[in-house]
């Protein structure tokens, strides 16, 4: 539902500003993702994580996630003579195959599968989850989906399985030093010169997005039956553009799908929506909470 009405708005979008249909589609694809790494942080931060509107959460984050493979396969092949059917519809089957058993294994603790000979070696646990995630990479590279994508569906495995639960957990502080590192790089993308010369297109193109999105997201946990004041508050969770929106129009700008104007708007709007998001939930945050306490 989120996906169609992101093309729905998109469409209109592109109606009002006389867009081609390259463009309509990058704003749609854009208004697709959502952050899951900010998103996640703040389920964790106000509790609502494992709770039933949080995994719906989580499950839209995970369906984006995977949709990103024939999302760029479309971006990678649409300028190109080698574009056919078969390319986009093995990487849709594969995801929509990877997301029904993610759903099926999030559910479980841990998957029962013990050695003991793994678990007392710690560098063989490493060198096993290691080679585990090269080698989904290398199967996801060979059916036309990224190998960050499959090196990503065998983290999720690795977390799962019993014997590697003290590889988990050693590389916990190489986590939170990647994601800062990956955030650092979105930030040092940003045209300084073009966000100043071109600050009221940036800032109103933030605020639709933020806006807009947050929105459509309202309007889908609604129709989920969703208290009006949980609703809002899901939608600021969903508002902002998320960091593949940036590896897509990286790609779209690189097959020359998009023009230079579009593309750096385009970026400097992502960084500034994933900006501003903070505050953004934050307010949802106190809508949400103010209105329950006054329940």
């Amino acid at each position: 539902m989120k996906i169609l009405l992101s093309f729905i708005f998109a469409y209109f979008v592109g109606k009002l500003l006389h867009l081609n249909l390259e463009s309509v589609l990058l704003i749609a694809i854009l208004f697709m993702f959502n952050s899951t790494a900010v998103v996640v942080e703040f389920l964790k931060k106000h509790g609502t994580l494992h709770t039933a509107f949080g995994i719906i959460i989580l499950n839209i984050l995970l369906l984006q996630d995977l949709l990103l493979a024939p999302v760029l396969t479309v971006l990678k092949f649409w300028n190109s003579k080698d574009f056919s059917i078969w390319n986009m519809m093995l990487p849709i089957a594969i995801c929509l195959g990877i997301f029904l058993i993610f759903r099926k294994i999030r559910h479980l603790k841990e998957i029962k599968f013990s050695s003991t000979f793994l678990e007392n070696d710690h560098e063989l646990q490493v060198f096993s989850g290691l080679l585990i995630c090269l080698g989904f990479g290398l199967i996801a590279e060979t059916v036309g989906m990224s190998a960050a994508l499959g090196s990503f569906i065998a983290g999720v495995l690795v977390g799962k399985i019993q014997a590697f639960r003290w590889l988990e957990h050693s590389l916990l502080p190489f986590k939170v030093f990647f994601v800062a590192l990956f955030f650092v790089s979105i930030g040092l993308r940003l045209d300084i010169n073009y966000l100043l010369s071109n600050y009221k297109l940036i800032t109103i193109g933030t605020l639709i997005v933020l806006i807009s999105n947050s929105i459509m997201s309202a309007l889908f946990f609604r129709m989920l039956n969703f208290k009006w004041q949980d609703s809002f508050y899901g939608g600021a969770l969903l508002s902002q553009t998320g960091e593949f929106g940036i590896l897509a129009i990286s790609i779209a700008y690189k097959t020359g799908m998009v023009e230079y104007d579009l593309y750096k708007a385009g970026l400097g709007i992502t960084c500034l929506s994933l900006l501003l998001s903070t505050i953004w939930i934050s307010c949802g945050t106190f809508f949400r909470f103010r209105k329950k306490n006054c329940i």
